[in-house]
């Protein structure tokens, strides 16, 4: 009966220790940090520059999209890598 049980006691943490490993996997694909795409907007003087740096959430996303867009009224947008 100890050897059973002791037995089950293993199978479960053992199972429970891939459940945590699988769930730590699963949350750092989801949230680790992308690579940063740039943007570079200048204006017709060269020495005037904006660079904007975001790492793919759909928020920064929206904000880049929202802050290149009233940019681009004044300034002429070049994106680059």
């Amino acid at each position: 009966m100890k050897n059973k049980l002791s037995k089950t006691f293993w199978i479960s943490l053992i199972v429970l220790a891939g459940l945590a490993i699988l769930l730590f996997a699963l949350y750092v694909m989801l949230y680790y940090p992308r690579i940063a795409k740039s943007f570079e907007v200048t204006t017709h003087n060269p020495s005037k520059r904006i660079l904007i740096a975001t790492q793919s959430s759909d928020f920064k996303n929206i904000l880049t999209e929202n802050l290149c867009d009233s940019l681009k009224k004044n300034i002429c947008l070049h994106k680059g890598n």
